[in-house]
C-alpha cells in the first residue's frame, strides 16, 4: 500500500506539470528578488574587469580584499538576508496552499488564477499550522539533543575509540532530525484535511490528522521516510553532476545556474510527490 501511494503520488505530479512550472517560477522570481542587489552591485564593479574572472574561482586573498571593500555595508546585507530567510518561509507557506489544493483538486485544472487563488484561501490556516509547527520542532530539537547529549556524555569521556565518539556524539542531531519528521508527519496530513474538508480550525484538524495516524504511524512515516530518501538520492546526484560543471569565467556562471535550476525544479517535484503521495495514502484509508 505504501509503494502503490508513492507510486500514485508520482503519477499525480507527472500529470500536473502546470504546478511545478508554476512553483517554479515563483520561486525563480523570488530568488532574483533577492539576488539582485548583490548581483548589480558586483556587476558593476567586475564586471567589466579582468577581476571578474576571478567570481568563479575560490581566492581567498580576493574575497579578503572584497569584504573588506565592503565591509561598512555587510551590517546592512546580513539585515537583508536575514529579512529574505524570514520572507522565504511566510513565502512557502504561502505557496503550499496552492500546492495542496491543487493536488487534491484532481478534476480542476491548474492555472495562475486557480493556483494563487488556493494560495490566498488557506494562507491563514496554513500560517497558523506553521507557528505551531515551529514551536515543536524548536522544543523537540533542543529537548532531543539536551537529554541524549547528556546521556551520551559519561559513554563519550569513557570511549576509547574516535569512532565511539563520533557515533555518541552524532547520534543525538540524527535522532533530533528523525524526530522532527515525525512532527512535520502530522502538519502535513493536517494541511490535506485543512484542504479536503475545508477545516477551518487548524487544531481540529491537527486532531484528525493525529487520530487517522494512530493506527497506522510507522507506515505513515515510512512513506514520509521513502520519499525524503528519494529526495537524498536525488541531492547526491546533483552534486555529482556539479562535480563537472568548469570552475572559471561566464561558462561556470552560466552551467552552474543551469544545473542549479534543475535541482530547484526536482526538489519542487518531489514536495509534489510526497503531498500527493500522503493524499493518495490518506484517500486509500479513508473509507
Amino acid at each position: 500500500m505504501i509503494i502503490q501511494a508513492v507510486g500514485g503520488g508520482a503519477g499525480r505530479a507527472f500529470r500536473k506539470p502546470g504546478l511545478i512550472a508554476i512553483l517554479w517560477l515563483t520561486n525563480v522570481l523570488f530568488s532574483l528578488t533577492i539576488v539582485a542587489p548583490f548581483a548589480l552591485i558586483l556587476w558593476q564593479d567586475f564586471g567589466h574587469s579582468v577581476l571578474g574572472e576571478k567570481l568563479g574561482t575560490v581566492d581567498f586573498i580576493w574575497l579578503g580584499e572584497l569584504l573588506n571593500r565592503y565591509r561598512l555595508t555587510l551590517p546592512a546585507a546580513a539585515g537583508w538576508l536575514v529579512a529574505s530567510a524570514v520572507l522565504y518561509l511566510l513565502f512557502g507557506v504561502f505557496l503550499n496552499g496552492g500546492t495542496v489544493g491543487r493536488i487534491l483538486d484532481e478534476a480542476g485544472r491548474t492555472s495562475a488564477r486557480t493556483f494563487f487563488a488556493d494560495c490566498g484561501r488557506y494562507f491563514g490556516r496554513f500560517f497558523r499550522l506553521f507557528l505551531v509547527s515551529l514551536v515543536l520542532d524548536v522544543l523537540v530539537i533542543g529537548g532531543t539533543l539536551a537529554l541524549l547529549g547528556a546521556l551520551a556524555r559519561p559513554l563519550t569521556d569513557q570511549a576509547r575509540t574516535e569512532w565511539t565518539v563520533l557515533v555518541l556524539s552524532d547520534l543525538p542531531v540524527i535522532v533530533a532530525v528523525l524526530l522532527v519528521t515525525l512532527v512535520q508527519l502530522f502538519f502535513d496530513y493536517a494541511r490535506i484535511l485543512v484542504v479536503r474538508r475545508d477545516e477551518p480550525r487548524v487544531l481540529d484538524a491537527l486532531a484528525l490528522a493525529g487520530r487517522f495516524l494512530a493506527r497506522r504511524l510507522f507506515r505513515a512515516w515510512f512513506l514520509y521516510l521513502l520519499v525524503a530518501a528519494l529526495f537524498v538520492a536525488g541531492t547526491v546526484v546533483f552534486l555529482a553532476g556539479a562535480g563537472f560543471v568548469p570552475r572559471s569565467g561566464e561558462v561556470w556562471i552560466v552551467a552552474g545556474l543551469l544545473w542549479g535550476q534543475v535541482y530547484v525544479a526536482f526538489r519542487l517535484w518531489i514536495k509534489v510527490v510526497l503531498f500527493s503521495a500522503q493524499a493518495e495514502y490518506f484517500r486509500m484509508n479513508s473509507y
